[in-house]
């Protein structure tokens, strides 16, 4: 996906230090226009393709993602005269990370309908970008570190609401779009799909309805996007890049496939065992071969490639990640991940009982060892600000009960729009890739799917069987396959993971932690002296010694490089 910006004209030469950085990451500067007193710079993605773009007369419409097969260039014209103001356009950016449309001397911007996608602005000026760095930018030498967000990040590998880790750039609310004319606008929009059936098809519907409803769902997308013979899947041993790959065979399909992993991997095993049977091309990946660099000038590359930070992990592996995107869209391919899939699985692993939200904090956000923060961090507060966030992505007040219903709602309204939707939006940076699971038509009804239906996989092991059998009976990796009946011991250890307390499974990173040796910070850290020198800012928020999870210190030396490179301002 491109990457845009709409800032005043006096600002845009703040911006030409993020446009030689971005270039060097493989990208450039396709469209710079001049909209009355702003400009609207558009660049390609970073294997250099341009995004949509078709002009007619004085209006024009831009499109970045994921292309809609029938989206030629009459298809586009015909939109121009079509669009209306006040009126989303939910057919067009249903497949569509972000849509730009400019008429009659009026600007619109319109995000994907789940809004995995964000609006950053800036407190100093009226711009706007689908790039944190960017707005950094603009913002200059006057960045002040948001302390709840630098927290929330180091425990969750993500962000969530429209916090950054800066006071002065946030995103807007999710369900709002953006107009600009005389003034900046910004407008609710509709985020209900009028045109999507329920599924609720009937009273009770039995479970082999619900699958054969979803699967045309699925199908009935799939069938709008611009993949061919050339697309390629991310697949694992589990449901979700199964039930993607039967996807794309009912479509008449054989697509590549590629797995993360080594030759002990139970990923790697399983997906080489498909491949081979269903004579299927499968790239196995192992990112403990390659190579990486750490010097300066590959690790600023990850930086700007990666938008300052991605999910999970940090963003500095010598190259290795963005190197490995790169090549997976290479010659425009369109990757095909199965991100959000759990929507037909119990998640969270929580009981059908109802749930307060501070039970799903405990149980899901709050994996973390006190000890290796400073006093910096206030536990209340935290997860004070991860429950009204909560209540914000599902649009419940302080005061309503939580029902399990709404439990469900919360794994892709907020843990996917924020955690999985960060993670597509910076997989589309390296070129096409598509989230089936991830739009807004297939999520709408799924927390209506009944728990029993989910629970141990059932629903999606009905809709593999539904579409390819063969498929389904093929071993996973979780030791069983997706025909046969679970086995009693899987039965025995998922309702006790259901039913574990949930004031246990917040001390449970804590237990684990316990048992673990402490990182040689030391030897770790030669692989990153070209770019941080100490950790001046980061040594407020943490105990570097007290770090056990390499993956947290990813997480760590990534922002202590970015308040570095941006020279923030800390003010407890």
């Amino acid at each position: 996906m491109s990457t845009y910006i709409l800032c005043s004209q006096t600002e845009r030469k703040n911006l030409n230090k993020y446009i030689d950085h971005y270039s060097s990451s493989g990208g450039y500067l396709t469209h710079d226009i001049l909209i009355g007193d702003n400009s609207l710079l558009v660049f390609s993605d970073l294997q250099g393709a341009p995004p949509v773009f078709h002009k007619k007369n004085n209006d024009f419409v831009i499109a970045l993602g994921c292309e809609l097969k029938s989206s030629n260039k009459d298809f586009w014209l015909k939109f121009i005269d079509s669009h209306t103001p006040g009126i989303y356009p939910e057919s067009i950016t249903e497949l569509t990370a972000t849509l730009i449309v400019y008429k009659e001397n009026t600007l619109f911007l319109y995000n994907d309908n789940l809004s995995c996608n964000k609006f950053y602005t800036n407190k100093k000026s009226n711009s706007l970008s689908n790039s944190f760095l960017a707005l950094c930018h603009l913002e200059g030498k006057n960045l002040n570190i948001n302390s709840e967000s630098v927290y929330e990040y180091l425990i969750n590998g993500s962000l969530f609401g429209t916090n950054t880790f800066f006071n002065e750039v946030n995103s807007i609310e999710h369900n709002h779009y953006v107009v600009v004319n005389n003034d900046f606008t910004i407008k609710d929009r509709t985020v209900e799909l009028a045109n999507t059936p329920s599924t609720k098809t009937k009273n009770n519907p039995s479970i082999a309805e619900l699958a054969t409803h979803e699967n045309s769902k699925l199908l009935t997308l799939l069938s709008n996007v611009n993949i061919d013979e050339r697309a390629i899947v991310s697949f694992s041993g589990g449901y979700d890049s199964r039930l993607l790959l039967s996807l794309m065979r009912s479509l008449g399909y054989s697509p590549d496939l590629f797995v993360y992993g080594n030759d002990t991997s139970d990923d790697v095993a399983v997906a080489k065992n498909i491949a081979y049977k269903e004579k299927l091309n499968l790239t196995i990946i192992d990112k403990s071969t390659q190579n990486a660099c750490y010097s300066l000038e590959e690790s600023m590359k990850d930086f700007y490639a990666f938008d300052g930070w991605k999910v999970e992990h940090g963003i500095f592996d010598g190259g290795i990640d963005r190197k490995d995107r790169l090549m997976r869209n290479k010659d425009g391919r369109v990757s095909i991940n199965g991100s959000l899939g759990e929507i037909y699985r119990n998640f969270y692993y929580m009981p059908k009982s109802s749930s307060s939200l501070n039970q799903l904090v405990h149980t899901f956000y709050s994996q973390y060892d006190p000890k290796a923060f400073t006093e910096r961090f206030n536990e209340l507060n935290y997860e004070n600000s991860i429950e009204k966030k909560m209540q914000n992505a599902i649009g419940i007040q302080a005061d309503t009960s939580t029902s399990r219903n709404d439990i469900e709602k919360l794994y892709p309204y907020f843990r996917g729009r924020f955690w999985a939707g960060r993670d597509a939006r910076l997989n589309n940076n390296f070129g096409a890739a598509l989230f089936p699971f991830m739009h807004e038509s297939i999520v709408k009804d799924s927390s209506s799917i009944p728990l029993s239906i989910k629970e141990m996989g059932r629903m999606q092991s009905e809709m593999i069987k539904l579409l390819d059998i063969n498929l389904a009976s093929y071993q996973s990796d979780y030791g069983f396959n997706f025909v046969e009946k679970k086995p009693l011991p899987y039965k025995a250890s998922y309702f006790i993971s259901v039913h574990k307390p949930a004031w246990l499974r917040k001390y449970s990173q804590r237990l684990k932690n316990f048992k673990k040796q402490s990182i040689d910070i030391e030897n770790h850290m030669k692989n990153f002296n070209e770019i941080i020198d100490s950790f001046s800012y980061m040594n407020k928020y943490v105990v570097i010694e007290n770090i056990k999870d390499e993956r947290v210190l990813g997480l760590v030396i990534t922002l202590e490089f970015l308040f570095q490179h941006f020279c923030a301002t800390d003010k407890p």
